[in-house]
């Protein structure tokens, strides 16, 4: 997408896990050769995305405590390439795994105290 506004040009391109922004100043917009642009480029990317619609990376693996093999995550984009190590992955399951426990744990009734025959 672009938008034109005199000798400014805002674009906007994404796809797929990541998005670029631009904007540029233009002069001599329509004179072929003569056109002259400077920009100043964004981009973005996300490893929320990467952890998602990445593929398992076979040569970085973590082994966990308990003998879980984890594996890091790749995701290409264009010529853009992101990563996520094994170590992460496995960090942010352990990390998912202690606040399932503790939201478990705060749900649970307290039991009701026994009275004891004397």
């Amino acid at each position: 997408m672009e938008i034109n506004l005199g000798p400014i040009a805002l674009r906007h391109y994404s796809g797929k896990g990541w998005s670029f922004a631009e904007i540029a100043f233009i002069t001599a917009k329509n004179g072929g050769l003569a056109r002259r642009e400077s920009a100043v480029h964004a981009a973005f990317k996300s490893e929320h995305l990467t952890e998602m619609l990445g593929q398992e990376n076979p040569n970085d693996k973590f082994i966990a405590p308990d003998g879980t093999v984890y594996y890091g995550k790749v995701h290409v984009v264009g010529g853009a390439v992101n990563v996520i190590s094994a170590e992460q992955v496995f960090a942010a399951k352990a990390r998912a795994a202690a606040i399932n426990a503790a939201d478990k744990a705060q749900s649970q009734p307290e039991p009701e105290p026994q009275a004891v025959a004397v």
